[in-house]
């Protein structure tokens, strides 16, 4: 989502996440980017994990950008 996010914005498309978005976006990737499923498994102490509310939301308003050119693209 992150690629995606930054190769929409530098298309020139409208999407302007909130910090706190970005922070879940950023732990989401942490989480899964480098190491596959690790919140899968029980890790003992404390630990940080992203809201996926707050990730879907995001997704969400991304999509929203982009669909418009995707299908504006698709039709020719």
């Amino acid at each position: 989502l992150e690629s995606l996010l930054r190769e929409a914005q530098k298309r020139g498309m409208s999407i302007t996440p909130s910090e706190v978005e970005l922070a879940h976006l950023a732990l989401l990737n942490q989480q899964f980017g480098q190491v596959p499923y690790k919140v899968r498994y029980l890790e003992t102490g404390a630990y940080t994990a992203h809201d996926d509310r707050i990730v879907i939301k995001l997704a969400q308003q991304i999509e929203d950008s982009i669909r418009p050119h995707i299908e504006a693209n698709h039709q020719n």
